[in-house]
């Protein structure tokens, strides 16, 4: 399968049908397992496996700790968050050190609540909106490849939508009601096992452009998730502060397909691991930052477009300690 930007990828799958290069059996003494749900972008679709977000993850965390980590990548495409809680419940029986669940806009916006197929989806990305409007017309992908490609006309088309956060709102108001119900029945299964569970929001490129746009604002979507999370004290990480301002947001995705490339991806799975890192108990003691001074990520340069090395800023709550000044993600319900 392949992306029309992108590289040919070739799928392959464990003995679980998880597209994991490593067992879901057994985990081998001395390792780590992260298991990763949600969607498509969760799932690093249209990416190669070894670039996607659940690889990329294990091997920070890998390097980070020392000890080898691996993912076990449950993500899988149009997955419905109203499924999303039996999907962390097949996680547990893995014996995961943490499960990340990622979760979009579009799967706020575009969920029945029951995965039924007969619910007609919202049409709710810029990209989306190209997309419908140029469908069946493989002639001209090429040109819409072209014009999502310039940055400066892809954000005055993003400025010229004036979408307000109530329209935006209303998008996704029953999506989060229902990922909120999602989480706290993942929480009653995971209350005698004690695996952290990590929500996470994974920006789409309109998201990054209203950001751009509008410094310090703050879109309904990642502010519900905060909340969430907040609420359950749980660990949140915001997908968004994970990209860096100096990077086109064209860089970060394939610009007609709407899909993170591995570029983004490997920005993502870098906040990820940060976010782990300061909020997960098993990975205290990792240091992320001195095996990217190691070379062991292959992160060496933060100028380097292909190298993610920024940090993400990671939730704080007023009850919690204030520790390091650069965010503390939320500490765990339960130890």
């Amino acid at each position: 399968m392949k992306a029309a930007e992108g590289p040919w990828v070739e799928n392959r799958y464990n003995e679980c049908g998880y597209r994991s290069a490593a067992s879901c059996g057994l985990l081998p003494a001395w390792s780590r397992r992260v298991a990763v749900i949600g969607s498509s972008m969760g799932a690093g679709t249209f990416v190669p496996e070894p670039e996607a977000i659940p690889a990329r993850l294990a091997a920070d965390l890998g390097a980070a700790c020392g000890q080898p980590v691996q993912s076990q990548t449950l993500a899988i495409p149009d997955f419905p968050i109203g499924k999303i809680a039996a999907s962390a419940e097949e996680a547990m029986t893995l014996d995961p050190t943490a499960i990340v669940v990622t979760i979009t806009s579009y799967d706020l916006a575009n969920t029945p609540g029951t995965g039924s197929a007969q619910a007609k989806p919202l049409i709710k990305s810029i990209t989306d909106k190209v997309q419908a409007t140029l469908k069946g017309f493989s002639t001209v992908y090429m040109a819409k490849e072209v014009f999502l490609s310039n940055e400066k006309a892809y954000l005055g088309f993003i400025a010229a939508q004036d979408r307000s956060d109530d329209q935006l709102a209303s998008e996704t108001k029953k999506g989060v009601a229902i990922l909120a119900a999602q989480i706290d029945r993942m929480l009653e299964a995971d209350r005698d096992r004690h695996i952290p569970i990590v929500l996470t929001f994974m920006p789409d490129r309109e998201e990054i452009g209203r950001v751009r746009l509008h410094p310090g604002h703050q879109d309904p979507a990642p502010a519900a998730l905060r909340r969430i999370a907040a609420e359950r004290g749980i660990p949140y990480v915001d997908g968004l502060s994970s990209l860096p301002e100096n990077v086109p947001t064209a860089a970060l995705y394939y610009v007609a397909n709407g899909h993170m490339n591995g570029i983004g991806d490997g920005y993502i799975a870098r906040g990820l691991a940060t976010g782990l890192i300061r909020s997960v108990p098993t990975f205290e003691g990792c240091n992320l930052d001195r095996a990217t001074q190691l070379g062991m990520t292959g992160h060496l340069d933060e100028n380097d477009q292909t190298a993610p090395a920024r940090r993400p800023i990671v939730a704080r709550y007023p009850y919690q300690s204030q520790g390091s000044d650069r965010g503390v993600a939320a500490p765990l319900r339960h130890h």
